[in-house]
């Protein structure tokens, strides 16, 4: 079980997603490619929708993108740019289709508009010295056999090497550049607002929402929503966790009779050992026989009687599973026949 520690705030289910979505690509051993695939995907797929994000949320947002652009991480791999390139397609919909109704994102991102400028003109030295100054404020620690010290990083694998035409064709795939383009828009809004006093954050944030977005950016964004693709990782899991829930919360019920449930253990295996233990004790028993002076017809009568017991055994196992299988499906038909076309997670597993 995983347990998130969330800050207190009070917005709406977009802000809880989207807090959720941060502890989670912040854990380590849920940031793996195929759960930060999910979990950027779900991201990019609510963000047109997104709407008067709250502090906590709206941060949450600005420390992923300084999470997915920062020289520790895109110096990772070739393939590093990717995540970052995600969140900020996120942050440009909400922007583009909600701007007066997230004033307080577009307050967070006006703040780290120099970080953003900063970055676009940044060269690969530069990149690899910025590496190497976060690493050494990191403690040590000896790198793994299959990654090599490139120019003081010790994250890169052997496999490949930053190059400068890496970093040129990567960085202009990513939205920043119209993100920027967006915060000089309002920048200028704001500056022609207070000429002559200084502006607080609340007057600020006030001016933010009465804003529009018309004029300022040169095309129209067209929101194409990214497909959600099972692998084996999000398989595994998803079945796992239906299967406890279903059982956590039914236990009692009929469909569970007789059934035992084990949570991530392989029966297979736990099958077999019991069969080469009965087995060892038919052996040690026939053994004893003999040696008590049991002739060999008793016995042979009595390992086809054995037999004919396992094979009946067998025969009940067999129907007890279809049983249950035919109850699974019953009960499955009865909970999803209503919701089952208007969710998508329900339509396409396949149960039993």
């Amino acid at each position: 079980m995983i347990v998130f520690d969330l800050p207190l705030f009070h917005g709406r289910y977009s802000d809880l997603l989207i807090l959720l979505l941060h502890k989670a690509l912040k854990t380590p051993h849920l940031n793996t490619p195929p759960f930060r695939q999910t979990f950027l995907s779900i991201l990019f797929n609510i963000s047109p929708f997104v709407k008067n994000l709250v502090l906590q949320s709206a941060s949450a947002l600005v420390q992923l993108i300084a999470h997915y652009t920062s020289p520790l991480w895109l110096l990772r791999d070739s393939d590093s740019f990717l995540p970052g390139k995600i969140i900020l397609d996120s942050v440009l919909n909400i922007l583009s289709y909600n701007f007066p109704h997230n004033s307080v994102l577009a307050y967070g991102l006006l703040n780290q508009s120099r970080k953003y400028a900063a970055f676009m003109e940044l060269q690969l030295p530069e990149l690899v010295a910025l590496n190497r100054k976060k690493e050494s404020e990191k403690p040590s620690i000896p790198p793994k056999q299959d990654t090599i010290s490139i120019k003081g990083n010790s994250s890169v694998s052997k496999e490949w090497v930053p190059s400068e035409q890496w970093l040129v064709e990567n960085r202009k795939n990513l939205p920043l550049q119209q993100i920027l383009q967006i915060l000089a828009y309002i920048t200028n809004r704001l500056e022609g607002c207070y000429v002559n006093e200084e502006p607080t954050e609340e007057k600020v944030l006030r001016a933010l929402k009465r804003i529009s977005l018309v004029g300022a950016q040169e095309d129209v964004l067209r929101f194409a929503p990214l497909k959600f693709t099972f692998n084996a990782e999000t398989d595994r899991w998803l079945r796992r966790y239906l299967w406890k829930t279903i059982y956590a919360r039914n236990h009692n019920l009929f469909m569970f009779i007789e059934v035992r449930i084990r949570y991530l253990k392989n029966l297979f295996i736990e099958r077999r050992e019991e069969q080469e233990e009965e087995k060892e004790v038919k052996e040690e028993a026939k053994g004893i026989k003999f040696e008590h002076g049991l002739n060999a017809n008793s016995i042979d009568k009595r390992h086809d009687e054995l037999i004919v017991e396992e094979i009946a055994k067998q025969e009940d196992e067999v129907e007890t599973e279809k049983k249950n299988k035919s109850y699974c499906r019953y009960y499955f038909k009865q909970c999803t026949s209503k919701s089952a076309h208007s969710h998508p997670i329900l339509s396409l597993i396949h149960i039993c």
